[in-house]
This record gives structure tokens, sequence and C-alpha cells, in this order.
């Protein structure tokens, strides 16, 4: 799911929490459903919501992430009774000096006391890491020139031709507004999208494969500099302050000139949208608390909910404005990603009509 249980802290504590979702947490997860459902209903037509609503989980060492995926730390505790034979292996130390998030870097054959000089730490508990974007997302009216590289539907492309001209004679040529087209094919079009930007690369990490063990928070001066030769595939290696990982056997080609090496970068940090994720939350306990007593529901619950959504009358007119509706006109700019449009809007018909300025 989208929210942990850790986020719901700073607007409610555990035993009120419990109460809430009646110590049932498929009452906890329909009411998450909602407040996502509630979200995209009023949004999506202006945000794209497919990075920002996907799973908040505990990081897996060997786990496919996708680019802009997130995990937070949460490891087993440490047990000195038990063996650690895999390199990448997860525990956690609670209290002490050694306290914090780690990983294996070592195989622990034999029961032993934790020692830190066969782990790396890696942070703390609840720390959020997230894969940042390969390459800027793509946006169907950017201006692009060839070579440049988008992120589109976890793919990587790099465009084979620049963007078309918009300019005075190309409008003029379309003889009429409704006639010009976006200054880019998407990516996944069945037919145009090949020719401006190739097959592209599908995106994915697993820190567990690479010729070099790869964590939450490596730099690159951990990994080894590239120098010219020849890569075996899934070697990992810093150039130019990029960690990049090999997709080609036997590659030679330098990182970064194309698709066959595709950089990594982890990130420490929450990349969710912080109104977006308050709202959730806000929405997620209003929804829980429809169950209780009216008298016994705290007035904050259904106010935050109110400052979110905004507040209607019985004959469904907006009396109040919430955030959304904010959020919807642009008088405040969330951290989305905009939803790319899928025509052009023609307020009205009629020819293109030239400019005869000298």
């Amino acid at each position: 799911m989208y929210l942990r249980k850790f986020d719901y802290k700073i607007s409610m504590q555990t035993n009120p929490l419990a109460a809430l979702e009646q110590s049932d947490h498929n009452v906890l997860q329909q009411a998450e459903r909602y407040a996502e459902e509630l979200i995209k209903s009023r949004l999506a037509q202006k945000f794209d919501f497919s990075l920002e609503f996907t799973s908040t989980d505990t990081f897996v060492f060997n786990k496919v992430y996708n680019g802009y995926n997130r995990a937070y730390l949460d490891f087993p505790v440490y047990d000195p009774s038990k063996t650690y034979p895999t390199i990448g292996s997860i525990a956690s130390i609670a209290t002490g000096a050694n306290q914090g998030q780690w990983v294996s870097i070592a195989a622990i054959g034999t029961p032993e006391a934790f020692t830190p000089a066969h782990w790396k730490l890696v942070g703390q508990l609840n720390d959020i890491f997230y894969i940042a974007l390969p390459a800027p997302a793509f946006n169907v009216l950017g201006k692009y020139l060839v070579g440049d590289k988008v992120f589109y539907k976890n793919k990587i492309y790099q465009a084979i031709l620049q963007s078309a001209a918009r300019d005075h004679q190309s409008v003029l040529n379309a003889i009429e507004y409704s006639n010009i087209g976006f200054p880019n094919f998407f990516p996944d079009d069945t037919v145009n999208g090949f020719k401006q930007w190739g097959v592209g690369v599908a995106y994915s990490v697993n820190c567990s494969i690479y010729d070099h063990v790869l964590y939450p928070n490596s730099v690159p001066t951990d990994f080894p500099t590239w120098s010219a030769g020849s890569y075996s595939l899934n070697a990992i290696r810093n150039y130019g302050g990029v960690i990049y990982f090999n997709t080609l056997a036997n590659n030679t080609a330098i990182p970064g000139a194309d698709l066959t090496w595709l950089p990594i970068t982890w990130t420490a940090g929450d990349n969710r949208c912080q109104e977006i994720l308050k709202g959730y939350v806000d929405v997620s306990l209003w929804r829980m608390s429809s169950a209780m007593a009216p008298r016994s529901v705290p007035e904050y619950l259904q106010r935050n909910y109110e400052d979110f959504t905004g507040i209607n009358d019985e004959k469904g007119v907006k009396i109040q404005e919430g955030w959304i509706d904010q959020a919807k006109r642009g008088d405040v700019i969330p951290n989305l990603i905009l939803t790319n449009p899928t025509y052009i809007g023609v307020a009205f018909g009629g020819t293109t009509k030239a400019n005869n300025n000298f």
C-alpha cells in the first residue's frame, strides 16, 4: 500500500488508531483504497499518479525495483545464534552504539556476536530510499533533440528524431487549429512512436545481481571507475560521478552514450508528494471514523478532511474550497508529474491566422 502504519503517527497515536480500524487491518486497507480513489477521481485529469501511488514496502535486497519505486528500512533483529551465509543479508540493532539497519558485506557461516566489520550500515529504522528516475519523465509537449533520453511507462527511450517544429509557418500549413498536432509522438505509439523513440529499454534495479554489491546508500566512489574495455552483463561502474549498470554482454560502449549502460541512483528521502500524503492520511482516518458514535468522533478528523476535500452544502454546491480544489485550479503546485494530454484542446474552430507583423 501507499501508506505505512508509521505515516499515521503524526496524526494519531497507536491506541486510538487501533480503535478506529477495529483491530482489523482490512478496515484500514479499505479506508486507504477509498482515499486513493477519491484523490484520483478529483485530480487524475491533471496529474499522473502512476509513479506516485505505488507501494511503500520494506527494502528487500533481491527484489526488483522500477523507476521511482521506494522502500523503507525495517529489518529483522540481528540474532547472534544464527548464521548469515549470504552477502546482502539484512538485520537491525535496536539500541546501543551499533543501532541501525545493516546489510551484510561478508558471508557469516558461524554464529557470532554482531561484528560491525562484517556489515554495512544503511540507515535507521523507517528511513526511506527511492530509485530516482534514470531520465526526465516524457512530456508530449516538450522540446527534444536527437539523443535526448526520456522515461515513459517504466522504459527509457532515446530520441532518434527531434521534436517537430511549431513555428508560424507550420501553424499556417495546418490550415485549421484543430489540425495542429503534438510536437512529439508518444513512445508507445504503435504507428509513429518507433520513428522518434525506437524500441526503448525496460528499466529495473535488483541490488543482488551486479558484479559489485549495490546498497540503498551506495555512492559512486564505492565502485570501480569505468575505463575503456569490454564489460560483462550486470557490471556496475562509476562514470562521471554516476553509478551505471551494464545491460549487454561484451559491451564496449561509453556509459551514457546509448541505452546499454543505465544509471542507478538510490536516493535517501521520501519521494511521495507530502501534501497528497497528508490528505491520504486525513481521508483514511475520516473514512474509518464513520463507524464511531457521532459524538465520539474527534472534531479535528472532520476538519482535516474538509480542509483537504472542501465542503458542499446539502444540494452538492461547493461552499468551501479544499486543497484539492486549489491544486486542480493551479493555485497550489504539488510535487506531482502533470498528465500528458491526449489531444490538442481547441476552444473554437477556424482557420489559422497569418502573422503579418514585420
